[in-house]
């Protein structure tokens, strides 16, 4: 343990790997964000016969360093803590657990996806991280029979982004981006196991109809016409994404939101982009790689001829779980 450079607040507590700022010692622990999952986690044990405890809501940080820097890796706030033999296990979680605890009653008009979110992270009192604007809907309306948190995964889903806390406890909502990898790994040298697979969408394009007129002076009005307020896109060969056509597979989606063609386009867009976007997926292992965060891309070399021309072009980076333990010491799960 002494090797791996570490870092872990928990209100008072201190477990570090300079003497001089620790006051407990770390046995082990495991923290996990990104997309796809409920919200991000950590469990953190600790030695020592300190009688102080951390309590729940009390702040937690931890910053991870495998040799190559150190990098924030979880940050969020206590939710359980349990005595065991050896000392304690502090259960935390991330700024998405306060939007899956909050209830949130608000009209919007004339705003943009993006303006949404900002405003319902102010209230859950997060961080904004990378937020995408997307359309702007002529009214929208957060209801308290779902929780903040289900309410922005629709959302999400619809604008055909993700929403996710990274390491330092901001919330995004974006979507993916092109461009060159932002870390690096070798097959056989930082790579312990790799796992790859195509993954061909479950469908190739999107139909998204409004409801409504579509009239500014009656856009509550239902209409059988739906045509003022629909918009299409597929994907075509090699990814790309074709707007005003539809798919083999095609996706109808209603959104009462919608109240005009650009803006059904434009969604329909996002989703095939979206689905385009993930055309493999798998995990990596690797050795520790705090610096790595969700949504980042990564691309491996050296691979097997085995894959083909599966990880071939970098991979979006959806999950990361990091692992520190006496049996493996430093250990980081990339999920694509």
């Amino acid at each position: 343990m002494a090797a791996i450079g570490h870092d872990v607040s928990l209100g008072a507590i201190a477990a570090s790997s300079d003497p001089r700022k620790s006051n407990r010692p770390l046995l082990a622990l495991w923290c996990e964000i990104g997309m796809d999952i409920a919200g991000g986690a950590a469990v953190i044990e600790l030695g020592g016969t300190r009688t102080d405890t951390p309590a729940p809501g009390d702040p937690v940080k931890i910053s991870l360093d495998g040799g190559d820097g150190a990098a924030v890796v979880f940050t969020g706030e206590v939710s359980a803590v349990a005595h065991t033999a050896a000392g304690l296990r502090v259960t935390a979680s991330d700024g998405l657990a306060r939007l899956a605890r909050l209830t949130v009653a608000k009209a919007y008009d004339a705003q943009t996806c993006g303006a949404i979110v900002e405003d319902v992270l102010g209230l859950a009192g997060l961080a904004r991280g990378e937020v995408d604007e997307g359309p702007t809907f002529p009214s929208f309306a957060l209801h308290p029979g779902a929780r903040a948190l289900a309410q922005l995964r629709r959302l999400a889903e619809a604008c055909g982004v993700d929403l996710f806390a990274d390491g330092e406890g901001k919330v995004s909502f974006a979507g993916p981006r092109r461009g060159s990898a932002s870390h690096r790994f070798a097959y056989g040298k930082r790579i312990l196991e790799l796992c790859l697979e195509s993954s061909p969408p479950a469908f190739d394009g999107a139909a998204v109809f409004g409801e409504g007129t579509g009239a500014p002076d009656a856009p509550h009005w239902l209409t059988t016409d739906l045509s003022g307020a629909t918009g299409k896109a597929a994907i075509g060969h090699g990814g790309a994404v074709l707007r005003g056509r539809e798919g083999a597979r095609t996706l109808p989606v209603v959104d009462g939101a919608v109240r005009s063609t650009s803006v059904a386009e434009g969604l329909a867009v996002a989703r095939m982009r979206a689905a385009a976007a993930r055309a493999v997926r798998g995990f990596a292992r690797v050795l520790g790689a705090p610096a790595v965060r969700p949504a980042e891309r990564v691309a491996l070399e050296n691979l097997p001829t085995a894959l083909g021309d599966l990880g071939k072009d970098p991979l979006r980076v959806r999950r990361v779980r990091h692992r520190v333990s006496p049996e493996r010491g430093f250990v980081t799960r990339m999920e694509f």
